[in-house]
């Protein structure tokens, strides 16, 4: 456990178990990709303690409130996997718990696009976003627990961030990233097209685990809209958001 660093909780590659509880260590640190929660929740408490403050007000203050995101937007539930509290202060999952409109999955992504600035005003460090998509050096080649499910993985996964940085997907700029939540709930990023476009609702996929091809039928059509001078036929979604410039 001393072993852990920060990296790892965000890379997946900490080797925590799948679900979001006191999860056993299942690999050593820094040795595998595993998809884990407990890793995501495990920087959640850590993140709390650094605060000292429930990491939804925190978010609020610092972050939603700037972009327009109210708490009609978005919700962030009690903990369902662990304790509510930690050194008395109401602690947050980040593996799960947050739900939010395809406007304010919109507006997030905006903030990254502009790599963290929003109307002038400076909330994530610069440089920030454009770290998060890009795997790590330390973290690509890593060999990939459940690999039916999460193919190439550790070549492609960013900083919490889903990424085509391997060329993955073919007709996509390498530069695109993405939020991949439950029921296939995305907010895409595409800096060199500027482009933000968020989706929410059912799921879509037709391969097992997060299997890049079940993101392709989504976000193919919209590069080509702006890439192709052809027809274009854009997949049918539950929700799709634009972000003005």
């Amino acid at each position: 456990l001393d072993d852990i660093n920060i990296a790892e909780l965000a890379t997946h590659t900490a080797g925590f178990d799948r679900d979001g509880g006191y999860e056993a260590l299942v690999f050593e640190p820094g040795t595998t990709w595993s998809y884990s929660d407990a890793g995501a929740n495990w920087l959640a408490d850590m993140l709390t303690v650094t605060f000292g403050q429930d990491l939804r007000s925190l978010l609020f203050a610092r972050v939603f409130s700037h972009l327009g995101i109210t708490s009609a937007d978005l919700t962030w539930r009690l903990n369902s996997y662990r304790d509510r509290t930690i050194n008395g202060i109401t602690r947050r999952e980040l593996g799960s718990g947050i739900s939010a409109n395809v406007d304010a999955m919109g507006r997030i992504g905006y903030l990254y696009l502009r790599d963290g600035n929003w109307n002038g005003l400076p909330i994530l460090p610069p440089g920030y976003a454009t770290q998060v998509r890009s795997p790590l050096r330390e973290v690509v080649g890593l060999p990939v627990h459940l690999e039916e499910n999460y193919p190439n993985a550790s070549d492609h996964y960013g900083v919490l961030w889903w990424t085509n940085a391997d060329g993955t997907l073919p007709d996509v700029p390498r530069d695109a990233y993405w939020s991949w939540g439950l029921s296939d709930s995305w907010i895409i990023v595409i800096p060199s097209l500027d482009i933000v476009a968020a989706r929410a609702g059912g799921p879509v996929r037709t391969l097992p685990g997060l299997n890049y091809g079940n993101i392709a039928p989504f976000i193919t059509p919209i590069v080509a809209a702006v890439t192709d001078s052809s027809t274009v036929s854009v997949p049918n979604v539950v929700g799709l958001t634009q972000v003005a410039a």
